[in-house]
């Protein structure tokens, strides 16, 4: 069972992964939330419990997210995000309330899946 706390939207990005400051690879993202996104790999190299920095062009800037890796299948990973800069959750949130999603109903009332 999964403990989402915001709903998801479904969009594909490409993205680059950073861990422990060597470049592992790239992803492409299945969904994005407040709180996280899902990410599909063509071969899995996220392990849970990592922290990762994941590279992202959003609103025509290069944006780096950091995230813990929550869960790792053949397919895709789960990643929590957490501890990003004051600039990069910025363009993020403002990158999802762009995409339409009802952010403040999301913020006001967690939703369950």
């Amino acid at each position: 069972m999964e403990n989402r706390y915001y709903p998801r939207i479904r969009l594909s990005m490409n993205v680059d992964l950073i861990r422990r400051g060597q470049p592992i690879g790239s992803a492409v993202t299945k969904d994005l939330s407040l709180g996280g996104l899902s990410l599909r790999f063509d071969k899995p190299s996220l392990v849970p419990n990592d922290i990762v920095l994941i590279k992202v062009w959003m609103h025509g800037a290069l944006q780096t997210l950091q995230g813990f890796v929550v869960y790792t299948d053949s397919q895709q990973s789960g990643v929590m995000l957490i501890g990003m800069s004051r600039e990069a959750t910025r363009a993020y949130f403002n990158f999802l309330r762009d995409m339409d999603i009802p952010l403040r109903m999301v913020l006001d009332k967690p939703v369950a899946n």
